[in-house]
């Protein structure tokens, strides 16, 4: 099968694709002129299954729970306010800390613009619709 290489730097929501190569060699030399780090991807096959990181954490920051799930249909992004003053946000990662880090930088968008605990201001926020019922 073909390959490209995908040349990435970045953490969590600074994390960008900054490239893709044909060859392993020039995403290598690209790589070490940004301090990028080089993915190898298949073309032309899709991904069956995704795996995401659903994340509780509560207003002042604090981690309720993480669960991975893997899903044929990711669904990223704002999912509800509980009962106990916390949101529940979807990250597709396979990285549980990198999934905290990026749902405490949404907790920290949602309390600046003055939406906690409103779950329909908070998907307007974030341009999201309601998650579908299954």
């Amino acid at each position: 099968m073909d390959e490209v290489y995908i040349v990435t730097n970045g953490e969590c929501s600074d994390y960008r694709i900054r490239g893709v190569f044909t060859s392993r060699e020039a995403a290598e030399a690209y790589a070490r002129l940004i301090n990028g780090k080089v993915e190898p991807w298949e073309v032309d096959v899709p991904k069956e299954e995704w795996t995401q990181v659903a994340v509780g954490m509560n207003r002042q920051g604090q981690v309720g729970h993480s669960v991975v799930e893997h899903s044929l249909r990711p669904e990223p992004g704002f999912r509800w306010y509980g009962r106990a003053d916390y949101f529940v946000w979807v990250v597709v990662t396979d990285n549980e800390e990198r999934a905290v880090k990026v749902v405490n930088e949404k907790r920290a968008q949602i309390i600046a613009a003055g939406v906690w605990g409103d779950n329909e201001a908070t998907r307007k926020l974030f341009g999201h619709k309601p998650p579908e019922e299954g």
